[in-house]
This record gives C-alpha cells, sequence and structure tokens, in this order.
C-alpha cells in the first residue's frame, strides 16, 4: 500500500476547505439581501386597508435573524436600523393583520421544500413556554416540558412537516386551561376572540391543524403524535377512520392485545341471554416488553449521530384494536424501542408506538418513522434558539400569535438558505447563518456616542417601568 504524503494531505484539504468557504461566502455575501427578497413574499400579509405594517414587518424579522442575544422588542430596536419601540410594539400586539394567513403560506411554502415524499410526516407536538404571572394568555400551572415538571407555563401546539433529517414548522394553536375559558372576562381582558373562547383539548386543536394542512394541500405519508395525544384511544382511532396513516408515541402503561381475542359465547349464571367474554387479557406494554427474549429484537441504525451511527434495537408485533363501527378486531403495528443506558449496562430504556399502516410495512420502516420524530423536537428546539420564538415578552392573544408567526417565517428562511448551500457545505448549521447574518447586516450602533445613548434610554425605561410598578401596589393598598 503507497505512503501517504502528509504534507500533500494537509495542502489539498486545506485547498479543498478555501474552494468551500469562498463557494458559500460568495453565495452567502448576498444573505442580508436574500432576507428581503425573501421577505417579498409574504410582504401582503402586512397590509391593511388603512394601515401598512410592512415596514415594521420587515424590521421585525431583520431583528430575529440578527440579534445575537434576547429578541424582545427592546432588543430589536437597539439593534436594527431606522427602529422605533412603539412601531414594533403596534405592530406586535396591537395591528390587527391576521396571521393564519401567513401561517398557511409557510405551510405551502415548506410543502413545496420536504412533502411529497414516502418518507415525509407530519408532525403535532406541544410545547411549553415558562411565563410568570397569571396575565399571560393561557398561562396557568401545568406540566412544562422544558422545565421537566409542573409549573406556570403557557402551552403551544405545532405542526412541523418533517423529511429526512429536516424538518420545520408550518402551523400553531395555543391552548387555553379550562380555568381560562370558563372566565370570559379574564380572556376579554387577553384579547381573546370569543370564537377561541370554549374549550379545546390539545387534540381538539391537533385535529384542528390537521385540518388546515390537508386544506393547504399539504403532502404527508404519515402523522406522527408523542404519548399527550397517544394515550387517547378516541383520537388514534378517529384519524384511523379518517384514513389517516399515524404514528403515535404511547405510554408504558398502556393495555393491549398482543394475541387476537378469541370471542366465546358463555350463559351467565341467571341470564337468560348470551354475552360475550375475551379469553385473552390485555397486557401492559412496559412488564410484556421485558419478558421478550433477546433474539426476537432487531439491531438497526436509525440515524446519524454527534458521535457515529445510532443504533437501537427494534421489536416489532401486531396487536388487535376493536372498530366500533363494524364490530370486528383489526390489527395495528406495536413497535417498541430500546437503547442501552450505556454501552456496559444491560438496562435499557424503552419506548413504545403504535400504528396503523398497511400490514405490509416492514418493521424497519415503521422504527424509521419512529425515531423521525426526533428531528421535529430538533425544529422546534432550533425555532426557539435561533427564530425566537421562546423570546417574546407579550401577555395578550394577538401578540402571541403574531411572535410565534413570525419565528416561523424566519425558520422557514433558515432551512431554505440552508438547502440553498448545502452542496457547497453540508454542515452548515442554522446558528452558522446567523453568525453570517449578524455580521453582513446593517446595525444601528456604529460609534460610541451611540452606544452611551443607547444604555442611557434603557436605563430610562427601566426606571419607569419600577415607578409604574410602584404606583400599581400603592393603588392597590
Amino acid at each position: 500500500m503507497p505512503k501517504i504524503n502528509q504534507k500533500r494531505l494537509a495542502a489539498f484539504q486545506k485547498k479543498r476547505g478555501q474552494r468551500n468557504a469562498e463557494e458559500l461566502g460568495g453565495g452567502l455575501n448576498g444573505l442580508a439581501a436574500l432576507s428581503s427578497t425573501f421577505l417579498d413574499r409574504f410582504i401582503h400579509h402586512f397590509h391593511r386597508r388603512t394601515r401598512t405594517v410592512a415596514p415594521q414587518a420587515r424590521h421585525f424579522f431583520k431583528g430575529l435573524l440578527q440579534c445575537p442575544n434576547k429578541r424582545n422588542l427592546e432588543r430589536l430596536e437597539e439593534t436594527v436600523p431606522d427602529t422605533e419601540y412603539q412601531a414594533l410594539h403596534h405592530f406586535l400586539s396591537v395591528s390587527a393583520w391576521d396571521d393564519q394567513p401567513l401561517c398557511n403560506q409557510i405551510a405551502r411554502d415548506v410543502d413545496r421544500l420536504l412533502g411529497g415524499g414516502s418518507d415525509t410526516g407530519l408532525f403535532i407536538d406541544p410545547s411549553a413556554f415558562p411565563k410568570k404571572g397569571r396575565h399571560s394568555v393561557g398561562a396557568q400551572r401545568q406540566w412544562c416540558g422544558r422545565l421537566g415538571k409542573l409549573d406556570n407555563c403557557q402551552l403551544g401546539v405545532f405542526a412541523a412537516l418533517g423529511r429526512g433529517h429536516h424538518a420545520c414548522l408550518i402551523d400553531k394553536r395555543l391552548y387555553l386551561p379550562k380555568e381560562w375559558t370558563d372566565d370570559s372576562n379574564r380572556c376579554q381582558r387577553a384579547g381573546v376572540p370569543e370564537s377561541q373562547v370554549d374549550y379545546r383539548s390539545t387534540a381538539n386543536l391537533a385535529l384542528e391543524i390537521i385540518e388546515s394542512a390537508d386544506a393547504n394541500h399539504v403532502r404527508y405519508a404519515w402523522i406522527g403524535v408523542d404519548a399527550e395525544f397517544g394515550k387517547q384511544p378516541w383520537f388514534l382511532k378517529h384519524l384511523d377512520q379518517a384514513g389517516k396513516v399515524f404514528m403515535a408515541d404511547v405510554q408504558s402503561s398502556t393495555h393491549v392485545q398482543i394475541q387476537h381475542p378469541s370471542l366465546n359465547k358463555r350463559s351467565k349464571v341467571g341470564d337468560s341471554h348470551k354475552a360475550l367474554r375475551l379469553k385473552k387479557k390485555a397486557v401492559v406494554l412496559k412488564a410484556w416488553a421485558k419478558r421478550q427474549p433477546d433474539g426476537d429484537w432487531l439491531s438497526l441504525t436509525i440515524r446519524e449521530g454527534h458521535k457515529g451511527p445510532l443504533t437501537v434495537e427494534i421489536l416489532h408485533r401486531h396487536i388487535w384494536i376493536l372498530d366500533e363501527i363494524t364490530g370486528k378486531y383489526k390489527a395495528w403495528h406495536l413497535v417498541v424501542r430500546r437503547d442501552p443506558l450505556c454501552h456496559q449496562d444491560k438496562d435499557f430504556t424503552y419506548k413504545y408506538s403504535l400504528s396503523n399502516a398497511p400490514l405490509g410495512t416492514s418493521a424497519k420502516t415503521l422504527a424509521l418513522r419512529q425515531a423521525q420524530r426526533f428531528w421535529v423536537e430538533h425544529a422546534i428546539k432550533q425555532a426557539k434558539q435561533d427564530a425566537g420564538m421562546g423570546e417574546y415578552q407579550v401577555r395578550g392573544w394577538r401578540g402571541w400569535h403574531h411572535h410565534v408567526s413570525m419565528s416561523m417565517l424566519a425558520a422557514l428562511f433558515l432551512l431554505e438558505a440552508r438547502l440553498k448551500h448545502q452542496t457547497a457545505w453540508p454542515g452548515l448549521s442554522n446558528r452558522d447563518l446567523r453568525d453570517i447574518l449578524i455580521f453582513l447586516l446593517p446595525r444601528k450602533i456604529q460609534k460610541m456616542a451611540q452606544l452611551l445613548e443607547q444604555i442611557y434610554k434603557r436605563h430610562q425605561r427601566q426606571n419607569q417601568a419600577k415607578l409604574a410598578a410602584i404606583r400599581s401596589i400603592r393603588k392597590q393598598e
């Protein structure tokens, strides 16, 4: 085997890296201008009959991508040229532009990029936003996945379209607990429209999102949901009756029929009629899975991780579900995934999912669909970190929907930029794109005097907020 010349190899790699950097840089030098032309496709959503908020939409959109730190209104005003706090506040919390048509167009554009594949899934996922106090719309003490405990938070139900390792948000709904919907005055103070005051569970909101995706002709092969929805049998049966293929995570305490229920007619003592009784009892998933022999588990690589291929073990079985319409039992898929806690341990973590995919669907296909939820959770995390979705400081219904919709728009821009440059630089991330935009886009502060004036105004706002809080407390006393 010929000996490798390390100096030549290093020179080649350096030259190739420079060439890739030049190709990437040549395209990304126009990234700042691209952000404006990108927004031109959506700018008509911000025109009203009597007033346009299109300039504020441009400023807000660029601020979400450009601000290096927290992306609230104060930081946007300090970063983006030609912005005013009051104008941004009006755009976000007061202006009556409709966010749903904007989300509809986002859904269609994401479908153009990711839809139509046999591996394209529509994923519904709830996500929490920690909040203090009682005045933020929908906020109450409930399960907060971000904190991993019960805490005061808002809860949104989100939809993402995913294909391969790409995923992007396409729709959202804000969940209003019964504590809110039962108090019409509280909803009115938060600006909740009358049509939205009726209580709807997260599962009902998920069905609304699916109907909206279908109305926008979003192309997906199956629907993926987490255990929040999988634990509700009526929801899964509704999807099945609607002809939707799903992959639903379920809890370890779920009871399922592993063997076909053999029905036997027996007479009850003292009764004249006959009753149907099951010979086989349902099993609890957690206990059943641990009893299965090692030879029944299939080793499978589901995706590339940061430290190499991620390999797990999969168990595939059929379970039997009663169809209330026909009165007959039908077969669904059960997919159990187990991951070793570490390479030396014999203990495992388990994940359980149900699917109504056609019976001929392979275990590998089902396992890859189950694993696809990782990228959707990653997309929500990226929308919060890279598009500012979780960094709002608004309390009202309109402000929440406007901010989240604009963050979804910023996330779509980042997805399009990554796909455009993935050949020149496959490892390009949202963080890389934001670093480039922070460097390229003009900033408001150019001189030391401007920075000091900005800090002075910031202190003034803080003092005014303190005085307002003191006056409010005195009035209550």
